[in-house]
């Protein structure tokens, strides 16, 4: 049984990127290098931090442009997209890439506070958090 070496609520998360970067790195030498650095859209450098106060994503979307790039909330789910299509410089082909992460937001983030920004290659956003109420069972009587 192995133990993991990530703790919180997103351990699980960051347990199965490490899991499947190992994975790819050992791959790696099958595919070519515009092969592996599309493949590591949304995963290179990726960082996930959350504190008691607020919660912040970054991570590497350093092949597309801002126009190719979309940040949507939903139902607490937060979900990044990027869609490009490039036809080639000869008109004998076209390469289109296409990638989706999607995370559940804690249930006490701001969503009002969210804020994306995209800087040297970077997509980051952040949110702060609000305080958790003490939840207190109420008791209803049987009539």
């Amino acid at each position: 049984m192995s133990v993991s070496r990530y703790t919180g609520p997103f351990s699980i998360f960051r347990e199965m990127d490490s899991i499947f970067n190992s994975l790819e790195q050992s791959m790696a030498p099958a595919f070519d290098k515009e092969f592996h650095q599309l493949a590591h859209v949304g995963f290179k450098n990726s960082d996930l931090q959350e504190t008691d106060k607020n919660i912040s994503l970054k991570f590497d979307v350093s092949h597309y442009k801002p126009e190719e790039l979309k940040v949507n909330l939903h139902d607490g789910i937060l979900t990044v997209e990027g869609n490009q299509h490039k036809d080639a410089d000869d008109t004998k082909g076209s390469f289109k890439s296409f990638f989706v992460r999607k995370w559940a937001l804690p249930e006490n983030v701001d969503e009002h506070s969210l804020k994306c920004e995209l800087e040297n290659g970077a997509i980051q956003i952040s949110a702060n958090k609000l305080a958790l109420e003490d939840k207190k069972v109420r008791t209803i009587p049987i009539e």
